[in-house]
């Protein structure tokens, strides 16, 4: 709809034509108009230059300019202002041309009446502000798709940048400690040759000083091999094949029997599915998990249970019982309905000493340690490791546990279609 005052801008060298159109428009009683006549191209530009008008009705004839090259400069100059051409050239390619150019209507002059030069007017009026609002919004939706663009080009450097810092972390921590062996190996033979040659020659606290450069290089030397071992993680490729998990755990249980042996623990199973995994890493998941159950236990016979179920990636999970903030208080998840894809989420249950919720977090650090290395002997980066797994196959890892009883270590594997063996 039209405001109440139309400002035109009327550009015609005839008189009388333009006496005329006054009149028409003074007949018109369905808006209220503002004309200004002018009889030179030269100058309309002035007057656009210095007023804002609503429309204008150009005539194709003027005495500073000739056809279509009058509508050429007031749109190029003034893109966003309808302009209805007016002549009295009844051409139907001129009318196109004059479309295509960007008049917002073209009318023969002695076919003009009241109520068609009204509504050529209100349209190319509304059109244009149509138009204008379209081109605002694709330059503002161009404008966003542009951000998001840049935005998305930077989260990928940054990604790719985390991604290079992270290999040449892995990088140096290989290197560094590969070459970090051969001197304290040096350090170990040089302290192990004071032990035999001096020992008890010199005074205590000769002894005790040769002792505690003895014990220092003996966890340093399992520092190196832990950080070698977790840096191999990053290093190495994982090959996904059909991996039967219960097989797999029976091969960690034999290479951890003596263990089991000393400490008189009592492990069951259920059944165990198989699924896309690398056997090596997965197997190595199942044993620093079983050698901390182990390690940690409690005054009661040690009782450990392995389970695996099958539920879909979207959980409902109790209050504080999300992977990234297991509670002691937590039950397992529950299954949400109808979502995929789909999870094995593997358990491993122990009745030991159990971990304070403050330190669930915590434990998955590199070298995070709860106790002391004389209470139980360890780098503390077991967990760590068992993270990288288990996040590289595109899994997660948690833990649900109350001090004083026991500890339930959650991870998951992404239930993926498991191709069947050739013959079957």
């Amino acid at each position: 709809m039209l405001h109440n005052s139309v400002k035109i801008l009327l550009v015609e060298d005839n008189s009388a034509e333009a006496t005329l159109l006054v009149e028409i428009l003074t007949e018109a009683h369905t808006a209220k108009f503002a004309l200004e006549h002018v009889k030179r191209l030269e100058e309309a530009l002035a007057r656009l230059a210095q007023e804002c008008f609503d429309i204008v009705l150009l005539d194709l004839t003027l005495p500073d300019s000739q056809g279509l090259e009058s509508l050429s400069t007031v749109i190029s100059q003034y893109p966003s202002l309808p302009v209805v051409v007016l002549t009295n050239m009844n051409d139907d390619r001129l009318a196109v041309e004059a479309v295509r150019l960007g008049a917002q209507d073209y009318l023969v002059k002695r076919l003009v009446n009241a109520e068609l030069l009204v509504r050529s007017v209100r349209y190319a009026i509304e059109r244009k502000q149509v138009s204008e609002a379209l081109r605002k919004a694709n330059a503002e939706l161009a404008q966003a798709n542009g951000r998001l663009k840049q935005e998305i080009f930077e989260r990928q450097r940054a990604q790719e940048d985390l991604q290079r810092s992270n290999a040449e972390l892995e990088e140096f921590a290989y290197v560094a400690s590969h070459d970090l062996q051969q001197p304290l190996s040096t350090i170990s033979s040089w302290a192990q040759m004071l032990a035999m040659r001096y020992r008890s020659q010199l005074d205590e606290a000769a002894d005790k000083y040769i002792d505690h450069i003895l014990d220092g290089t003996v966890r340093m030397q399992q520092l190196i091999e832990d950080l070698l071992a977790y840096s191999r993680v990053g290093r190495a490729t994982q090959e996904s094949e059909p991996t039967n998990c219960e097989v797999l755990l029976k091969a960690v249980l034999g290479r951890i029997e003596h263990a089991i042996a000393q400490s008189h623990v009592t492990i069951t199973y259920d059944s165990l599915p198989t699924v896309m995994a690398d056997p090596v890493n997965l197997g190595q998941v199942f044993q620093n998990l079983l050698d901390n159950a182990i390690k940690y236990r409690g005054e009661d016979p040690p009782r450990i249970h392995i389970s695996a179920v099958c539920r879909s990636r979207e959980y409902i999970y109790p209050e504080n019982c999300h992977p990234d903030n297991a509670s002691a208080s937590s039950t397992p998840p529950s299954l949400s309905q109808n979502s995929s894809p789909r999870e094995w989420v593997f358990s491993i249950t122990d009745n030991g000493i159990g971990i304070k919720s403050d330190y669930f977090q915590r434990i998955f650090v590199v070298f995070q340690r709860l106790h002391r290395h004389s209470e139980y002997p360890g780098t503390g980066i077991g967990l760590a490791i068992c993270q990288k797994i288990v996040e590289g196959h595109g899994g997660r890892i948690w833990v649900k546990s109350e001090l004083g009883k026991g500890s339930t270590f959650f991870f998951s594997i992404p239930d993926r279609p498991v191709a069947p063996s050739i013959g079957n």
